[in-house]
């Protein structure tokens, strides 16, 4: 039994058949159409049936087209991924984790399956991680770009200042179609800045007493 006579017999026994399907024109041209197939009675016998369907073959194209536009996206930033030295991972448009680069795993120890569905979420230092978590979640909700700074676990088991960001990957139509994340480790230039800042305020004690020292001796003389 092909597909029409199946259309048939659904809408007889149950007084309507859904269509969605190609079709073929007479000229031997293919079209995608959504139809219904509805049951003619007269005096209670069936007569025929009635189809009344839409031309629906530009919007399927257009997603085919834009389906394969998002795979082939998805794969440009994968193979990018591979190569920096950030720990990267993408996302789909609700957030839900599909890839995570090698970088993840040496920093952490762990696999991309344990990363996933928001595994990630556990190296993130317990006193801020319903914050960042928070925050993260929020600005995907808005469609809008994420930054923070915070500690995570190493796979040594301390804890790392990282600088994590996402960004929206758009289509040719400017619509997000995942999410662009990484993690960057700056905890060993956070140290250093911290490390140049108290020598600063060391040297800038050492030129406030050599002052004083210098303010002193003048006096002296002057006495």
């Amino acid at each position: 039994m092909g597909v029409p006579e199946r259309e048939i017999g659904q809408a007889i026994s149950q007084g309507r058949a859904d269509d969605d399907r190609w079709h073929l024109r007479a000229d031997g041209q293919q079209f995608w159409a959504s139809g219904v197939v509805m049951p003619i009675w007269e005096n209670g016998q069936f007569a025929g049936v009635i189809k009344i369907i839409r031309d629906l073959t530009e919007r399927v194209e257009a997603e085919s087209r834009r389906h394969r536009q998002t795979e082939q996206l998805a794969e440009q930033f994968q193979q990018l991924a591979e190569t920096i030295p950030q720990m990267v991972w993408i996302s789909d448009l609700e957030g839900n984790d599909l890839y995570f680069n090698p970088r993840w795993e040496a920093f952490s120890g762990l696999t991309s399956e344990q990363l996933n569905h928001h595994g990630w979420n556990r190296l993130i230092d317990g006193a801020t991680r319903a914050h960042v978590t928070g925050e993260r979640a929020d600005a995907l909700a808005r469609r809008g770009d994420w930054e923070a700074t915070f500690q995570m676990r190493h796979r040594d088991g301390s804890y790392h200042w990282c600088l994590c960001r996402a960004l929206p990957i758009r289509d040719a139509e400017g619509e997000i179609i995942r999410w662009f994340s990484s993690c960057t480790d700056v905890d060993a230039m956070l140290l250093q800045s911290q490390a140049f800042e108290k020598d600063a305020i060391d040297q800038r004690a050492v030129n406030v007493r050599q002052d004083a020292a210098i303010a002193q001796s003048n006096q002296d003389l002057s006495n």
